[in-house]
């Protein structure tokens, strides 16, 4: 009994999901699973709604389990791919996986990974997005894929030769083609069964499921035609006016199509006549599914909406919406009517079910959180999305720091669905937000409290974590500013103007500014040289915010001060760039100290704590492969410059730091989605 309680003392404390924390971190808000840092592009789900089976670089397919969020496994060897991207797709009875790259097409047995036939080609890269590209009959038997001419690929793969043959399974290089091909490939066989000349401009290819079917198409009014896959034979065709299709086939073998406005309608491919049409869509993403009776057919549509539609009695079944806005939406029967969805929230895949909406996948956002908050009292961390925010309103996120777990939400803005970017106030009492016009927002009632302008070049931008605004006097919307410009300076929080002064050349560019902690000085960068010409240095300076006058000034080579942060003494200030961190004294026109960053570069405004003996701030590598083993956030003694702890845990890049009011604890978020909570209470005392 004692050895099993010390061994249960001494194991690492756990997330809410039953992850291990890194040292030193007490709470983790959200999750890493189903995070992958390159995001989600060319992954595929499988039939049964259990697994994503994802690309990598030079590497083996993954398998991801779609119930705990893990790669349980790799499909196939490690291989080198030379394209920037790689696409795959399943046979519709998950029993053969495609992986398509800009030079070749391999079709692998989707348990075992073995390579059954190879083709080495240039391929067209028009819309893979859409699954156009290269297409597979529903046992994985036959394949069809669009052939690029020479000046269209991407390169041929390293150390392969014309002729050589493919690798195991059997397969060719096949010869380059005059113009843009159709190409029917046995897979079985690894030979070449069927070429067809496709339209020059946005080509595509669809299968029927017993692979006895081809259909093409190109550019926007060019007819879809269907092919006999087999001799060649032309079947039918059918124009759609002012659109670019999308195509799919249902089990039967009508072919589906997507009309202008997003009309869904069937065609009997051998005629080119239309059966059958479907309501309108909205916003379809191209992702289309039958049910293996073919009596359901469900579209996958972006913010993650799915549409399911009765196809012989042209009715709607259902619509509803995923647990979270995705970019788009790919849908698969699972078993019978069993639907299942899933999309990417930016770095994050989520599975659902629908129309019921129960996540599969682990909860937790995949937005990168931005400019963490403490409230005042130190009991609430409050979190809002870094970058872009895509779809309707916007949310504040409130956790508990102590145990990682939500305690509510704010939600607040007009419901209008678009980019939207977010700013939290020091305290979490405000919120900067941009819907097309800066505004502040009280997060909490959702009341809009003042506007501040359009965050557009030369119409000013929040800084320094949201507290200030930097808006040029007397400069038209759109406008680039040419010289030195007289610029206001507002309160984020109330909308005041604090000050106004003369900049050298403000937009565009990097620029940052900050108060002093005793709120009577200002710290700004700026660009020097012509707004059309690249910088020459950066003027970095400090101002009396009672009477505009500069108080002094150190000027920095280019991209010298992409961070920023006013000092402790009211008269130093802290800037970082990709070759580190300096100390300036402005007041003396001097670089007072270099800080040893050790070769990583800051990525985030250093945070002082508020008794300002220590500043902590978010570094990463720049270089090489190893950028996620090098995201640290670094806390350093403000006096002396010295490193006194380096806190190691993130699989991203460091995104914002924040200090607990009482300088006990920090945060730091990260583009791996997440939030880690440290204790920080024995350093620097």
């Amino acid at each position: 009994m004692t050895a099993l309680l010390a061994l249960a003392l001494a194991a690492p404390p756990t997330d809410n999901f039953g992850d291990p924390l890194p040292a030193g971190a007490t709470a983790r808000v959200g999750t890493t699973r189903m995070f992958r840092p390159g995001g989600w592009h060319g992954a595929v789900l499988t039939p049964d709604g259990k697994s994503l089976l994802a690309p990598t670089r030079d590497g083996p397919i993954e398998r991801w389990d779609v119930a705990t969020g893990r790669v349980v496994g790799t499909v196939g060897e490690r291989r080198e791919v030379p394209a920037d991207h790689e696409y795959l797709s399943l046979s519709a009875d998950g029993t053969r996986l495609l992986s398509l790259t800009g030079v070749g097409a391999t079709v692998r047995d989707a348990a075992t990974g073995r390579v059954l036939t190879e083709v080495v080609i240039k391929v067209d890269w028009t819309v893979p997005t859409a699954g156009a590209t290269a297409a597979l009959s529903a046992d994985g038997t036959t394949l069809a894929f669009v052939a690029a001419p020479p000046e269209a690929g991407v390169g041929r793969r390293r150390g392969r030769e014309e002729g050589e043959q493919g690798r195991a399974g059997g397969g060719e290089v096949v010869k380059e083609v005059p113009r843009r091909t159709a190409v029917v490939w046995d897979v079985g066989g690894a030979k070449r069964r069927l070429d067809v000349e496709v339209d020059d401009k946005h080509p595509g290819v669809a299968l029927s499921a017993d692979g006895k079917v081809l259909a093409t198409w190109g550019a926007v009014d060019t007819p879809v035609q269907f092919w006999d896959a087999t001799t060649g034979k032309k079947l039918g065709a059918v124009t759609l006016e002012g659109v670019h299709p999308m195509v799919a086939f249902a089990p039967d073998g009508r072919a589906v199509l997507v009309d202008k406005g997003g009309a869904v309608r069937l065609f009997d491919p051998r005629t080119g006549r239309g059966v059958g049409k479907l309501r309108v869509l909205a916003d379809p993403s191209g992702a289309m599914a039958f049910s293996p009776d073919g009596k359901r057919l469900a579209v996958g549509h972006f913010h993650g909406t799915v549409r399911v539609w009765d196809v012989a009695g042209d009715k709607e079944v259902s619509t509803s919406d995923g647990p979270v806005s995705t970019r788009g939406v790919a849908v698969a029967f699972a078993g019978g009517d069993r639907l299942v969805a899933w999309g990417a929230d930016w770095q994050k895949a989520v599975v659902w079910e629908v129309p019921s909406g129960k996540r599969l996948s682990p909860a937790g956002s995949g937005v990168a959180p931005g400019s963490p908050a403490f409230t005042p009292d130190g009991k609430e961390l409050l979190t809002v999305p870094a970058g872009w925010v895509n779809g309707p309103g916007w949310v504040v996120r409130r956790w508990d720091p102590a145990t990682g777990r939500p305690v509510g939400e704010w939600k607040f803005g007009d419901g209008r669905a678009g980019p939207s970017v977010l700013n939290l106030l020091p305290g979490g009492t405000r919120v900067g937000a941009n819907g097309g016009e800066w505004a502040v927002y009280d997060p909490r009632t959702g009341k809009p409290l003042h506007a501040l302008g359009r965050g557009r070049t030369g119409e000013g931008s929040p800084c320094a974590a949201g507290e200030l605004f930097l808006s040029p006097v007397g400069v038209a919307p759109g406008q680039v500013p040419e010289g030195p410009t007289k610029t206001e300076v507002k309160e984020l929080a109330t909308g005041k103007v604090l000050a106004t002064i003369e900049l050298p050349v403000p937009f565009p560019g990097p620029y940052r500014a900050a108060r002093t902690p005793d709120r009577t000085r200002l710290v700004t960068t700026a660009r020097l040289g012509e707004s059309a010409k690249p910088e020459t240095g950066v003027a970095v300076a400090l101002w009396d915010l009672a009477t505009g006058k500069k108080l002094g000034e150190v000027t920095l080579p280019p991209g010298g001060a992409r961070s920023l942060a006013a000092g402790p003494d009211g008269k130093t200030v802290l800037t970082g760039s990709s070759e580190g961190l300096r100390v300036l004294d402005l007041a003396a026109g001097k670089v007072v100290r270099e800080v040893d960053t050790g070769g990583l570069s800051p990525v985030t405004d250093p945070v002082y704590r508020p008794d300002g003996k220590v500043f902590a701030v978010g570094l990463q590598d720049y270089h090489g492969e190893g950028v996620v083993d090098r995201a640290v956030v670094a806390v350093y003694d403000t006096a002396t410059g010295k490193q006194l702890k380096t806190l190691r845990g993130h699989a991203g890049a460091v995104t914002a730091v924040a200090f607990s009011p009482d300088g006990k604890t920090l945060a730091s978020g990260s583009w791996d989605t997440t939030v880690l909570v440290w204790d920080v209470s024995g350093v620097g005392k």
